[in-house]
This record gives C-alpha cells, structure tokens and sequence, in this order.
C-alpha cells in the first residue's frame, strides 16, 4: 500500500481532490475489504491479504482514496517495461 506508480516523489495520475490515506492496522476511508466482501474478488485471499480491495484483489494494508492513481496488476509488465525502456534510452 498504496497501489499507485511513483514517479519522482510524484504519485502518477493523483487527483488531488482524491488524497491517499493507508494504514497497516485499522481500515482507512470506506473502500471495501477482502475479509467483508469476499464477492468483489478475483481472487479468493490468504494469509493476511484481506485489506483493501483494489483492483480485485485484497491488499496486505488499508487504502482509502487515489482512485484515478490505482494500478491495474494485469498492466504492471508493461508499464515496467516500458519505463526501463525509455530509462535505457535516456543513458544509452
């Protein structure tokens, strides 16, 4: 947590009316959970990651807010990639 993309010190895509808060020990904010709405998953969770449902799937700790700033997991390759990409590029 959270389950965004930071770029330098800058979280991508944050609207700023949309403030992230996190927590490892109580719920933040009123975003569903694993643990209570199991029905929202993808996956089912275990072993601690029955948090913060977020794209899916339930995190190891509370999120509330970021909405427009959230990662999508099934697009974390190539996001990845692409900025080692331009990373390479830019050093070459």
């Amino acid at each position: 947590m959270p389950c965004v993309y930071v770029e330098n010190q800058n979280v991508v895509g944050l609207d700023p009316n949309d403030p992230i808060g996190v927590s490892f020990g109580k719920p933040v904010g009123d975003d569903p959970t694993g643990e209570d709405h199991p029905e929202l998953l993808k996956m089912k969770w275990h072993h601690g990651h029955n948090a913060t449902i977020v794209n899916g799937i339930s995190r190891i700790g509370f999120m509330s807010g970021g909405h427009a700033a959230r990662w999508k997991d099934e697009d974390m390759a190539n996001a990845t990639t692409s900025q080692s990409s331009m990373l390479i590029e830019s050093h070459r």
